[in-house]
């Protein structure tokens, strides 16, 4: 559809060209063309959220839930703009909602963790980042989530065997230096965390938004 059109494209110059006025504007023109899509709102609260408009991001993620009540990923997404917005409780309470509905999702618990870890809940937040990793072990995301846990929570010979996972995938294949900086700055290694930041700063990682 053509509303699809301008969303994919929407993302493409926000998540990999950084170029977000035309990006507000093509987010625009989708919502314009199908003001009823779910994913359409939800994406653009992901720009919003990226470029510190907090308040608007939580007003398109709550306009998404609406249209989407029942959607895993609607309301688990949805849920992950909460917490940069300072909204973790309100968060938590929908990924934990979402998580008793479809507990063999990977996402809610990933965002659980992630919910948990910003409530200093740590030992509870690795429950959730081992069973996301469980349930999704092929990403890389999981993975990172988890070994930050580990060693916020002082497992550092746990954080470090994830951490060599990590490692051995990048050595075959991608893995996001954003992630493995956000291992790193839990970790404590600063010198490697920049390093790696920097490195997806060039390469305009989307994991920076």
């Amino acid at each position: 559809s053509i509303a699809l059109a301008h969303n994919c494209l929407a993302i493409i110059l926000c998540m990999h060209d950084w170029k977000w006025e035309e990006a507000e504007v093509e987010f625009k023109r989708s919502l314009e063309c199908d003001a009823s899509s779910a994913y359409g709102h939800l994406n653009y609260a992901f720009h919003l959220s990226g470029l510190g408009r907090h308040e608007e991001a939580v007003r398109e993620t709550e306009i998404a839930r609406r249209l989407d009540p029942l959607s895993t990923v609607i309301n688990t997404w949805a849920a992950s703009r909460l917490l940069p917005a300072g909204l973790v409780d309100e968060g938590l309470a929908i990924l934990e909602d979402v998580a008793a509905r479809d507990p063999d999702a990977w996402q809610p618990h990933l965002w659980l963790s992630e919910a948990l870890l910003y409530a200093g809940s740590r030992k509870q937040a690795i429950i959730h980042a081992e069973r996301a990793a469980d349930l999704a072990g092929h990403l890389a995301v999981t993975k990172a989530v988890l070994a930050s846990a580990y060693y916020l929570d002082g497992r550092r010979g746990d954080g470090d065997a994830v951490l060599r996972e990590l490692e051995d995938r990048a050595l075959k294949g991608y893995v996001s230096p954003v992630l493995m900086a956000r291992v790193h700055i839990a970790r404590g290694s600063v010198g490697e965390a920049v390093n790696y930041a920097e490195r997806g700063f060039e390469g305009h990682d989307h994991w920076l938004q």
